[in-house]
């Protein structure tokens, strides 16, 4: 295993440069894929919009699309009903359980956390209930396949360090090409611990694709990750 902290001993250079060269998203997933037929598992899926980002831009095969809401889950389900789309009404995260679900009014920051009090962002909640939650490792499990996932993005609302837990098999074997990230920069998932937990698997960050601040603070930012041996990405759009 690479040593991950002397890969990163000057990682405040690393992640300026990056800043200094965010990509552009869409232009960046084509570079990357090509015209290769890809497996999307999108966690976190809300109205749909990632998914018509990769149908209208990519070769797809599969979609797995994640989404506790239950109004957005019923969305998607009417408006996304193709062969190769499966939605999943379940919230991924660390371990498999019953948890609290707070619903925001606006339905893009609803999450697995009650951030009314504890995030830079405060979320007015518009209803609580309880969702399933499970792992990304026990689904691929579950399904007995031995599948690629190309392309893997969290945008899970604070969630994203609990997801990546849950899914230790599938970065220790290197079944994920890409992982996106929309990242709430904050405590133990603030981007350094994100970076220093993947390093263990040998995922490096690549490239940053958007960059939100409040009151000069970073607290918002979509990366991604991918194995060691891929070179990283700075492409200048």
């Amino acid at each position: 295993m690479i040593n991950f902290l002397k890969l990163y001993q000057k990682f405040d250079d690393i992640i300026s440069y990056l800043f200094s060269n965010t990509v552009n998203e869409k232009k960046f997933l084509k570079s990357y894929f090509k015209n290769k037929k890809i497996i999307v598992i999108d966690i976190g899926s809300n109205y749909g919009n990632f998914i018509d980002l990769v149908i209208n831009n990519l070769n797809i095969k599969k979609i797995y699309a994640f989404e506790p809401s239950t109004v957005c889950f019923n969305y998607l389900k009417e408006n996304y009903s193709m062969n190769n789309i499966k939605i999943i009404n379940i919230a991924l995260s660390n371990l498999k359980k019953r948890k609290k679900f707070f619903e925001s009014e606006i339905l893009s920051q609803s999450s697995l956390y009650n951030r009314k009090n504890k995030f830079i962002r405060k979320i007015k909640n518009k209803s609580i209930y309880y969702v399933q939650t499970n792992t990304l490792d026990s689904f691929y499990k579950k399904n007995k396949s031995d599948e690629i996932y190309d392309l893997v993005k969290i945008d899970a609302e604070g969630e994203d360090f609990k997801i990546i837990n849950g899914m230790k098999f599938l970065l220790k074997n290197f079944k994920v090409k890409l992982l996106k990230i929309e990242i709430e920069n904050y405590k133990k998932n603030s981007l350094k611990n994100i970076i220093l937990f993947m390093g263990k698997f040998n995922y490096k960050l690549i490239s940053i694709s958007k960059t939100k601040y409040s009151s000069n603070r970073l607290y918002l930012l979509d990366v991604y990750f991918s194995p060691e041996k891929t070179k990283m990405i700075l492409l200048p759009f």
